[in-house]
């Protein structure tokens, strides 16, 4: 019960004064509470499955599905990453609906994977979590703030947006379906409803 949500790379604001840093391959992986996770890219390609336009799958209301980012990033020189650098950015909407604010999960460690290169895990979210039946997308996008001189110089942002465009998340979707039992007692009523009408 503790994967959620999956990983995303961003492109950022860059500045003359912190050029030593980018992103590796990012991905997002879900975990539907039992079985494998399966993982999805956001900016990489070895996964075979894009984030952007999946189906998740149908789950129950009493179901979880954890969402969970794994991202990677390199950061040269005097620049570097703190445990706590990393989040991943979501949403959770009925699909038409308004999208509400970002919410987001923050890496409480990284590994430095060698050649300055560096690997976050944000903590798994159960995006099915106070969900009723219906149809769903989840949006998201990956954060890291990166820092230069370690003597306490400045920081930088830098988000992996789709396609490299501002304020365009990576959206999949999903459905909550009902409890099979809640629809044979939503049968049964029916069923006994008709039957009292036609005594009437």
């Amino acid at each position: 019960m503790r994967k959620i949500l999956a990983g995303l790379a961003m492109i950022g604001f860059a500045t003359a004064a912190a050029a030593n840093v980018g992103w590796n391959n990012s991905y997002v992986y879900v975990w539907p509470g039992e079985g494998p996770d399966v993982w999805y890219d956001l900016n990489g390609s070895d996964q075979g499955q894009n984030f952007h336009g999946a189906d998740l799958g149908d789950y129950f209301i009493t179901d979880s599905l954890f969402l969970n980012g794994l991202l990677n990033a390199w950061a040269d020189g005097d620049d570097y990453y703190t445990a706590t650098s990393f989040s991943l950015y979501y949403r959770v909407y009925e699909t038409g609906d308004s999208p509400p604010g970002w919410s987001h999960s923050d890496s409480t460690s990284i590994a430095g994977l060698g050649d300055n290169n560096w690997q976050a895990y944000t903590p798994g979210v159960n995006v099915l979590n106070g969900l009723m039946a219906g149809n769903y997308s989840v949006d998201v996008f990956a954060y890291k703030i990166h820092y230069w001189d370690t003597a306490g110089g400045g920081s930088w942002e830098e988000r992996i947006w789709r396609d490299g465009v501002d304020n365009q998340p990576y959206t999949a979707t999903f459905q909550v379906v009902p409890e099979p039992g809640t629809l044979a007692l939503a049968g049964l009523g029916l069923a006994a409803l008709a039957a009292f009408r036609r005594r009437r």
